[in-house]
């Protein structure tokens, strides 16, 4: 009772809450209501109304993610623009003196950083993570020479570094899985030390990094290994979620520009994956719930709800010949309370299994604590008693150490369009009663 009226109280302060949300336009707010919401339906088993806060907050957090996306990619264009200005500034100071060398890189800059901007907003319109891949590879092999790339993603969860994408000329390798523990890992290097690493020349640099390397060799080229290496990692809100690598076999060979430029496409790579994440984690907690609101969370069956929902859609269409078997459990009370509901369940996870098996249809509803429903199309007596014996006899051959494993059936068919599917249900439940009455005597 304490429990029942705790969830009526929190219910209430909860809604309570959201109405003056509402009346605020305040969002975060609405959404962490329909959040705790969908929470409290979901500990009590009202999934459908889960499902409909769930779905409120989804669609919240969507649009909360795509503004706070957009204030990040303004931040980030911002910050090119002002980059951007410097380099005009500085341009203009070394116009009328003999470096043309850095004049031309600064320009090539400037061009790169418009570049980037239309990148950035094509990595951040997908959420698929072939697709975000693609984006950044084309970009970076038109932008520079890459003899290795890969792309990885960080689980701080299980300490691994997962590289999803990895290729030497353009060539796929074999994908690699790193301890984030290991000594001998430049990523694993640039993820525990929070530091992006740009190596112009590793014979030259390697030590720094990997002290107790005597030789590296990155990528299957037998005959080259990497020199010049630009590792950036990919922050999003709950810190590091992966890394981008290119390499190439010739030392020097990226300019301290090159490695600018990959940092500003990490920004946008890691808010595309991040929202990517987000979007899978979202889907798979809406299939979830929508699972739970038409389907018996116990035995797998569908609910009493879809049940209603189901008998609604062949009484629109007017279906005729439409078989009804309704079973009860024998015993289920005295193994729960003699045995506990542990025990008990298993029991009714074993039934459910025995109908699906016996009815070859997917019209197997569990719509009551020991009550089932069958619903059968094309139905005549033949098919239905034939059903039954097989059920029968599946639960007669299989052996629990406690009581035998048995349900009480009845049926009737829908044979005319004008008989209302009450009315079958009422003999076939009567039926079900007959024979729970003649198993008892």
């Amino acid at each position: 009772m304490f429990n029942m009226n705790l969830n009526f109280e929190s219910e209430k302060h909860l809604l309570k809450a959201l109405d003056l949300a509402f009346q605020t336009n305040d969002l975060p707010t609405i959404k962490e209501c329909h959040d705790h919401l969908a929470r409290l339906y979901e500990s009590v088993g009202n999934y459908e109304n889960a499902f409909e806060h769930f779905k409120a907050y989804d669609a919240l957090s969507h649009q909360l993610s795509a503004e706070k996306e957009n204030d990040e990619i303004k931040r980030i264009q911002a910050r090119f623009e002002e980059e951007s200005k410097r380099n005009e500034a500085e341009i203009d100071k070394l116009r009328n003196v003999e470096l043309k060398n850095k004049t031309t890189e600064l320009k090539k800059t400037l061009k790169n950083l418009a570049l980037i901007g239309q990148i950035g907003q094509k990595l951040t319109s997908s959420t698929d993570m072939d697709e975000i891949f693609e984006i950044l590879r084309n970009s970076i092999y038109a932008l520079m020479t890459v003899d290795v790339f890969g792309l990885a993603l960080y689980s701080a969860e299980d300490e691994k570094i997962l590289y999803k994408y990895f290729e030497e000329k353009g060539h796929p390798m074999p994908l690699l899985e790193i301890d984030i523990h290991d000594r001998m890992s430049l990523a694993s290097y640039c993820v525990l030390e929070n530091e992006d690493l740009f190596i112009k020349s590793f014979d030259d640099e390697y030590q720094i990094y990997l002290p107790h390397y005597d030789y590296v060799s990155i990528g299957e080229n037998n005959d080259e290994t990497t020199h010049c290496i630009v590792y950036c990692r990919l922050i999003a809100e709950d810190g590091c979620i992966g890394l981008i690598t290119l390499q190439s076999y010739k030392p020097y060979d990226y300019t301290t520009n090159d490695f600018e430029i990959i940092k500003a496409l990490a920004s946008y790579v890691a808010i595309a994956i991040s929202n990517a994440q987000k979007k899978n984690i979202i889907l798979e907690k809406a299939k979830q719930l929508e699972f739970l609101s038409y389907n018996d969370p116990l035995t797998g069956v569908y609910n009493r709800r879809f049940f209603n929902e189901t008998v609604e859609k062949f009484r629109e269409s007017n279906s005729t010949n439409l078989g009804l078997i309704i079973g009860d459990m024998n015993h289920l009370k005295h193994i729960n309370d003699n045995y506990g509901h542990v025990i008990g369940d298993h029991y009714l996870i074993e039934v459910a299994s025995i109908l699906k098996k016996c009815t070859d249809t997917e019209h197997v509803f569990r719509i009551g604590g020991d009550e089932f429903a069958i619903i059968i199309e094309k139905a005549n007596v033949k098919k239905l008693e034939r059903i039954i014996d097989l059920i029968r006899y599946e639960c007669d051959r299989y052996r629990f150490e406690y009581v035998p494993l048995s349900i009480a059936l009845g049926y009737d068919i829908k044979i005319s369009k004008d008989t209302a599917f009450s009315d079958v249900f009422a003999t076939a439940e009567s039926n079900m009663y007959k024979e729970k009455g003649r198993y008892h005597k």
